[in-house]
């Protein structure tokens, strides 16, 4: 799990040979991109457990949809893509759940329970998880993710521009909560 990052065309290559039942070719592809896409679906999700579940499943759907990747130079992209969108998947189902048992035992979700799913006090990342959820899905992907606009875009079902759109709201959002706080 702790591989140098490959190219592209190594990607490219692992990908063939995985499509062919080659299992030490697709272990190497995880060995590349599984630890930065862990740190990053852990940062999603807040949660190190959830997030190696999301993986685990995002591994089994990487294997199963394969034959599907149209450019195998892009698997990085293409495996972050479905692990990503898990990881959000799982944070709406966790609303839901905690919406459910809130209204069961009389008590209600608040800021204080989110912030207590935090794991990282800087006052960045404070900043980061005050932004509402579709800012906060553009600015991961962007700046931990590496993804451009368009990609972005694809992941989330909306256009290149609303992304662009999205992280000038986000920038401006997380200047305005560091300006308050320092």
């Amino acid at each position: 799990m702790g591989e140098e990052p490959g190219s592209p065309q190594d990607d490219a290559e692992d990908v063939r040979r995985a499509r062919q039942g080659d299992g030490e070719a697709f272990a190497r592809l995880l060995g590349r991109h599984s630890h930065p896409l862990l740190r990053l679906v852990t940062r999603i999700t807040a949660d190190p457990y959830a997030a190696e579940d999301i993986l685990q499943e995002a591994t089994l759907a990487a294997w199963r949809r394969l034959p599907s990747l149209r450019d195998a130079t892009a698997f990085r992209k293409w495996f972050t893509a479905i692990a990503v969108r898990l990881a959000w998947q799982y944070l709406r189902a966790e609303r839901r759940r905690r919406k459910i048992h809130g209204a069961a035992t009389g008590d209600s979700p608040s800021a204080h329970d989110h912030a207590a799913r935090v794991t990282d006090a800087l006052w960045v990342t404070q900043a980061l998880t005050a932004l509402p959820e579709r800012h906060r899905q553009v600015v991961i992907l962007r700046y931990w993710a590496d993804l451009t606009s368009r990609e972005i875009g694809k992941a989330l079902g909306i256009r290149p521009g609303t992304v662009r759109y999205l992280l000038l709201q986000a920038r401006r959002m997380v200047r305005d909560e560091i300006g308050e706080s320092g």
